[in-house]
């Protein structure tokens, strides 16, 4: 992860919401042979008042380099 961060990668934080309740984001990942194998969890929790504990989590992304 610092290497990450050293490269200028930072981690995501709060992203709005579209219109149809998606987002996007830009995730630039360095040319470097180093990341070759690396392993990234990805996964969301987005804010819902209606539901019954006020939050609700993505399934999560299994991302390999």
């Amino acid at each position: 992860m610092m290497s990450l961060v050293a490269a200028g990668v930072l981690p995501l934080g709060p992203q709005p919401l579209g219109t149809g309740g998606s987002t996007s984001f830009a995730l630039p990942i360095p040319n470097d042979p180093s990341f070759a194998g690396l392993f990234l969890g990805l996964q969301a929790a987005v804010i819902v008042p209606a539901s019954p504990y006020g939050i609700d989590i993505t399934d999560a992304l299994a991302l390999y380099m």
